[in-house]
């Protein structure tokens, strides 16, 4: 998020064609870039330039780090209200609701109002669209033109072709792709599915091709424009394609992990110099044979399919212990999954109405299987789904009502049998809220309350203390070493370290407050994770037997 806001600042400052494109330079990069120079050229001093210089050849000085949508988007909301990220959740708001009501004309088109009625109520208490609608991210702009992009779809394969509305399916799968450059799979699949619909007659398939061709490029002139400016290729795609895909696709990926570095990264982008097609062969090559990667994507269709909300830098999970009551009245894809999965095979026999979004659907799991199995890449086709799982329960309720048994015991049975697949618990050894995110909102909160205090703001630290040790795991909370035989999870210890430094800060505020019993508590609470964190570290140290 901060790489977007960066990349908008440098465009307000008049760099309109991103000739200096902000490139991040993570922790992981770094790793990478330090590998591949000690290995080729150990004599030399490696450091922070030294590693960007790297990255930037790889990446391309020209090409753009991340579709460009985004940050134009900033750029613009900086323009105009100085950079209030304020205006940037209102208006992703609103795009969330007039996503809510896309999934509503979508479930009209296919199915009927009672359908479309549920479906609305389901996305609207979408408790994951709710959170990327408070986050600078681009999914909420992801999901409104996806779903627009399918509604468009579905209604483009009525006969006869309509022009006009073709010229505007291709004008909104042009921002899609400049909002998601993925996106351009389901444009080609789009076009597919217009020549077969009017094969018979060549003047109805140009009408309709035609137009949306046009449209399409109308939309991503200004992308071409600027590529052609800077030397980039017209359509070249976002920089971080290559290693994203050698990081997801590596014998040793692990689709549920929500990016983990892969192994042989760094030898790949050293041999590929980071280009794509090259970076696809070495990648596949990590695996033994064609068995190995077809079963690393089954696992990652299954990773699609599933409960996990899988983070990458924002977790749906940690986002629930501040907005309790959202994530307590939402529902998450746990519900939605098993009851879309028997959605789509009911809705099989509806005709070409049904094509374009179960299409679309089918072509997010195929970018999922190639690239990542996110929660944030997952949202548009989620929202998609939400039909589906509408349908399932209408037509459960129908099927009682007529008192068609058999069907209405077929689908129960088709969801109780998806939910046991789907609501496979995560292994002993993964949180659904990772350390790095207690640590990082911790850190945050830590910085906040110590400006406060030195503000002479007592009360205010102490409130934003105090929420934030409402985080904490209750395993930390209720931990009394009394005797030698306490123990907690090893996933709980490890955030032991990040929660100390908020109760020995507590501890400070009160005692500023002469409430002596209160800052008492919090230095012993302080105490006892210090000594928790230290044991940690030490087996940490310890070698493996």
């Amino acid at each position: 998020m901060s790489v977007y806001l960066a990349w908008a600042r440098k465009i307000r400052e008049g760099d309109w064609l991103s000739r200096s494109d902000v490139k991040p330079y993570h922790s992981w990069q770094q790793y990478i870039a330090r590998t591949v120079h000690d290995f080729s050229r150990p004599a030399e001093p490696f450091d922070e330039q030294v590693g960007r210089r790297m990255w930037s050849h790889w990446l391309g000085e020209e090409n753009f780090y991340e579709d460009p949508f985004y940050p134009y988007f900033l750029a613009g909301v900086g323009a105009l209200f100085h950079e209030e990220v304020g205006v940037v959740y209102l208006i992703q708001a609103l795009l969330g609701i007039a996503s809510v009501a896309l999934v509503m004309c979508l479930a009209q088109l296919l199915f009927d109002s009672t359908v479309a009625l549920l479906a609305g109520l389901l996305a609207a208490l979408f408790g994951p669209l709710v959170f990327y609608e408070a986050l600078l991210l681009r999914s909420v702009f992801n999901t409104f033109t996806g779903l627009l992009t399918v509604i468009l779809a579905t209604l483009a394969l009525e006969a006869p072709p309509r022009r006009r509305l073709c010229f505007w399916l291709g004008v909104v799968c042009g921002l899609s792709f400049l909002v998601q450059s993925t996106a351009f799979v389901f444009t080609v699949a789009v076009l597919v599915m217009l020549a077969v619909r009017f094969r018979r007659d060549r003047r109805a398939v140009g009408a309709a091709l035609w137009p949306l061709v046009l449209g399409f490029l109308i939309a991503v002139a200004p992308l071409i424009a600027r590529n052609v400016a800077v030397g980039a290729r017209p359509f070249g795609p976002a920089a971080i394609g290559p290693i994203s895909f050698i990081n997801q696709n590596a014998v040793d990926a692990e689709p549920a992990a929500g990016g983990l570095l892969s192994r042989y990264a760094a030898d790949i982008m050293n041999r590929t110099d980071g280009h794509f097609w090259p970076a696809v062969v070495e990648t596949l090559k990590t695996h033994p044979g064609p068995g190995s990667w077809l079963y690393l994507w089954a696992r990652k269709l299954v990773a699609f399919w599933r409960w996990y909300e899988i983070p990458n830098n924002a977790n749906y999970y940690y986002y629930c212990l501040y907005a309790r009551a959202v994530c307590a009245a939402g529902f998450t894809f746990k519900s939605i999954g098993p009851l879309a999965a028997v959605g789509l095979l009911l809705a099989l026999r509806r005709g070409w109405v049904g094509v374009p979004a179960l299409v679309y659907v089918a072509t997010g799991m195929a970018t999922s299987m190639l690239f990542l199995t996110l929660s944030r890449l997952r949202l548009p086709y989620a929202c998609a789904l939400i039909p589906f799982a509408a349908f399932t329960v209408v037509s459960f309720v129908r099927f009682l009502q007529t008192r068609r048994f058999i069907p209405a015991a077929a689908v129960l049975a088709g969801v109780v049998l998806a939910a046991m697949v789907l609501w496979k618990p995560l292994p002993p050894t993964r949180s659904a809220i990772w350390p790095a995110d207690y640590g990082v909102g911790n850190e945050i909160v830590l910085r906040l309350a110590q400006q406060k205090a030195a503000a002479d703001d007592i009360a205010g630290a102490i409130r934003l203390v105090e929420g934030q040790l409402k985080t904490e795991p209750d395993t930390l909370r209720l931990l009394e070493p009394t005797t030698n035989t306490a123990k907690i999870p090893l996933l709980d210890a490890e955030i032991c370290g990040s929660f100390a430094p908020l109760h020995q800060l507590a501890a400070q505020l009160y005692a500023a407050r002469q409430d002596r019993q209160r800052a008492a508590e919090q230095a012993r609470r302080a105490q006892i994770l210090r000594m928790v964190d230290a044991q940690w570290k030490a087996s940490q140290r310890r070698p493996a037997p």
